[in-house]
């Protein structure tokens, strides 16, 4: 965590405030697609060309397994998928 009281309410100018947190559980290169694992529990399928990945121009390439990201959800004909992915400003994020 940031180090702020469970108390303070989150700061909405904070661009990871916007998203669900979850983080990369499996990432498929060949074909470009992953499982993000969320907060809650559950695992979400995506596909690089189905997703709008923020915070990073290098696209897929720039997400890892284990990686922490935002992202929002949205309902396909398949079901529940991942629809935006955010990847973490590296100049604010701790290093694991």
């Amino acid at each position: 965590m940031s180090g702020l009281d469970a108390a303070d309410p989150p700061d909405p100018s904070d661009p990871r405030e916007r998203f669900y947190q979850g983080t990369i559980l499996r990432l498929f290169p060949g074909s470009e697609r992953g499982i993000l694992h969320t907060g809650n529990g559950r695992d979400v399928p995506f596909a690089a060309a189905d997703v709008r990945i923020l915070g990073t121009s290098d696209g897929f390439a720039a997400i890892r397994e284990g990686m922490r990201v935002g992202f929002d959800l949205g309902w396909t004909s398949r079901g529940m998928r991942v629809t935006v992915i955010r990847v973490p400003d590296t100049a604010t994020e701790p290093t694991a």
